[in-house]
C-alpha cells in the first residue's frame, strides 16, 4: 500500500533498464510518498517525455522526478520543453550530453540477416557494459545481473532497445531550469562514475566508492540521500 503523505515521486530508469533498478528506492520511499516507477515504452525521446507528462497528469499533485542516467533526459525534456509542473528533480548519475546508440545501428537493423545478430549482440554487450558501470564488480551478484538482463530476453524487448533514438543533449535546457530558480535540482553521482555528465551549476552529492549505479553499489547511503533530497522538495519538509 502506498501513502501520499508528502506528495508523489516519479522514478525514471535509464537506457535499456527497467523499473527493477528502483526496487530498493521505491520500497524506502513508499511509506511516506505515492511512488510511481515510470517504465518507458516510447523509443523517441520527445514521445517519452510527452507520455511522462500525461501520466503525471493523473497524480494528485506535482511530483518530484527522480531519474537515473538517461532517464534524466526524459525528466529534463518534460519540464523544460513541455512545462511539466514538478516540485523538484533529483538526477542520479545523469547522462545528459547526447550519448546513445550510433546511427549505423539503425541502418544495420534494416539489413537482411543483421537483425538477429544485433539482438544477440545486445544481450552480450549489455552484460559487459553493465559490469563496466560498477566500481566493484564483486558486489554485482548473479541475482542482480539477471534482474537487469531478464527483461531484455522478453519477446520484442531487444527490438525496442534497438529502436531507441540517440539521446539529445539537454544540458542547455537543464541550465535554463536551474537559472530560473523555480524548480529545485540536485544530483547524486558515484565517486568513480565514468559516464555521468558533470553539472557544475547543480548541487551534487558524491557517493564514495560507487560507479554509475550508486543505488546498487552503495544502497544505504544513496537511498538515504535520495530520500533526504525528496523530502526537502516536498510540502511540509
Amino acid at each position: 500500500m502506498l501513502f501520499a503523505v508528502a506528495g508523489p515521486v516519479v522514478l525514471l530508469h535509464g537506457f535499456a533498464a527497467t523499473t527493477f533498478t528502483w526496487r530498493a528506492v521505491a520500497a524506502s520511499l513508499a511509506p511516506t510518498h505515492r511512488v510511481v516507477a515510470y517504465d518507458r515504452t516510447e523509443p523517441r525521446w520527445a514521445d517519452a517525455a510527452a507520455d511522462l507528462v500525461a501520466r503525471c497528469g493523473a497524480l494528485e499533485a506535482p511530483p518530484v522526478l527522480v531519474g537515473h542516467s538517461a532517464g534524466c533526459v526524459v525528466a529534463v525534456l518534460a519540464v523544460a520543453d513541455l512545462g511539466l509542473p514538478v516540485r523538484g528533480m533529483v538526477l542520479v548519475s545523469p547522462v545528459l550530453d547526447g550519448r546513445g546508440p550510433p546511427p549505423f545501428v539503425a541502418l544495420l537493423r534494416r539489413l537482411p540477416g543483421f537483425g538477429a545478430a544485433l539482438r544477440a549482440g545486445v544481450v552480450v554487450g549489455f552484460a559487459r557494459a553493465f559490469r563496466s558501470a560498477w566500481r566493484d564488480t564483486a558486489l554485482l551478484t548473479d541475482e542482480v545481473l539477471d534482474g537487469y538482463r531478464a527483461p531484455l530476453l522478453a519477446p520484442g524487448a531487444i527490438d525496442r532497445v534497438l529502436a531507441l533514438e540517440r539521446a539529445p543533449d539537454v544540458r542547455a535546457q537543464l541550465a535554463t531550469i536551474v537559472a530560473a530558480g523555480d524548480v529545485p535540482v540536485a544530483a547524486v553521482v558515484g565517486e568513480h562514475d565514468r559516464w555521468a555528465t558533470a553539472l557544475s551549476a547543480v548541487s551534487t552529492v558524491v557517493i564514495a566508492g560507487a560507479g554509475h549505479l550508486p543505488h546498487e553499489e552503495r544502497p544505504d547511503e544513496t537511498i538515504a540521500t535520495i530520500g533526504r533530497l525528496v523530502q526537502e522538495m516536498s510540502p511540509g519538509a
